[in-house]
């Protein structure tokens, strides 16, 4: 039996399927053993839409969705929902996907807010422990000319969650980050 070759198998599947004849695709290849491995992994991913790619991190499937939706005119809005995929990887410490995130709201010329929310994708990023995506956005605001606001809501900065969640670590650079700051 002759079967298509990877490459036309690939450009078929990528450029004229949408999401749900996709996830079928994913289901037919379990039994037929169509495609190859990295195939598998993005069509598997891809069947589980922008968000869930973003939560869990898996970039090379979030920058294929977000390609195939410019070619198809319809393109995913990185700002929905008050710039929910952003916070979402960074409350999931996913800091490739908020950095690539980041980097292509500013070459499509606006910005992610990331303040958004009173500071969400900062506040979950700390409460789940993910000091690299924590550190990286202080930074980042403090580069913009916009400071994370640690007293967001009047508060210490949620610091009893990040206790209690036993993030060390992060409990004692949020607390030297706040003595550095003068109350509000």
């Amino acid at each position: 039996m002759n079967t298509l070759p990877s490459e036309i198998k690939a450009v078929i599947l990528f450029n004229y399927l949408d999401l749900p004849n996709i996830g079928n695709c994913y289901l037919a290849s379990k039994v037929f053993h169509c495609f190859n491995e990295i195939q598998l992994t993005t069509l598997k991913y891809a069947k589980n839409g922008w968000i869930n790619n973003i939560k869990n991190g898996h970039l090379n499937t979030c920058k294929w969705l977000h390609n195939s939706g410019i070619e198809a005119g319809k393109p995913i809005d990185l700002h929905a929902d008050e710039e929910k995929a952003f916070a979402w990887s960074c409350s999931y410490g996913h800091i490739e996907t908020s950095k690539w995130l980041y980097n292509l709201s500013i070459e499509t010329g606006k910005p992610i807010n990331i303040h958004a929310q009173k500071e969400i994708a900062f506040i979950w990023s700390c409460i789940a422990g993910h000091i690299e995506t924590s550190k990286w956005l202080y930074k980042l605001g403090l580069k913009t000319g916009s400071a994370i606001d640690l007293y967001v809501d009047g508060g210490r900065f949620h610091m009893k969650d990040v206790h209690d969640n036993g993030y060390m670590e992060m409990y004692k650079w949020l607390k030297k980050k706040i003595g550095e700051i003068p109350q509000k």
